[in-house]
């Protein structure tokens, strides 16, 4: 729709089938299939949208994971199954699932489970705005006031504070 079409976006996924996922600044989301959109009118808050290795589209809002099925969200976990879960940003995890940040921690989801907790985070440190998994395994987390964290697959962490260039 045009309506859709006219928001300003902030992040596209594209999961296996082809099918394009869209969320907007006023956490609109919408799946493009052919040449219409579709716009999902739960959840709320929408936060972040990433697709994985495998092809599927993970979404989260401040307090649940979803996972696309078919065309649908699934809510796969949330403040049920761990009553202080939060997140904040996604990355799409190189081995399939998605890296969640939020709650001062950073771990993997993996078939809809909790899988490992690469790092607790605290204070400044815990704000994290986006994130990305290199080759390596390593991820390297962008923060609200504290550089970028680089985590290594052991957990092994470290700050590299940015320099501004006037």
């Amino acid at each position: 729709s045009r309506q859709t079409a006219d928001r300003y976006l902030q992040r596209i996924a594209e999961e296996k089938s082809g099918a394009i996922w869209s969320l907007n600044y006023e956490s609109g989301l919408s799946r493009l299939t052919g040449e219409s959109f579709h716009e999902l009118n739960d959840p709320t808050g929408i936060l972040a949208l990433v697709t994985d290795g495998s092809g599927s589209v993970w979404v989260a809002t401040p307090n649940q994971l979803l996972l696309s099925e078919n065309g649908q969200l699934r809510n796969v976990w949330g403040r049920a199954q761990e009553p202080e879960f939060q997140a904040s940003a996604l990355a799409p995890a190189r081995s399939g699932g998605c890296w969640i940040a939020g709650g001062g921690r950073v771990r993997l989801f993996q078939g809809g489970q909790p899988g490992e907790t690469r790092a607790v985070l605290d204070g400044e440190t815990a704000a994290i705005l986006g994130f990305l998994e290199d080759r390596e395994g390593g991820l390297w987390l962008g923060t609200y006031g504290s550089g970028v964290i680089v985590l290594d697959p052991g957990g092994v962490w470290r700050v590299l504070l940015g320099i501004l260039v006037g």
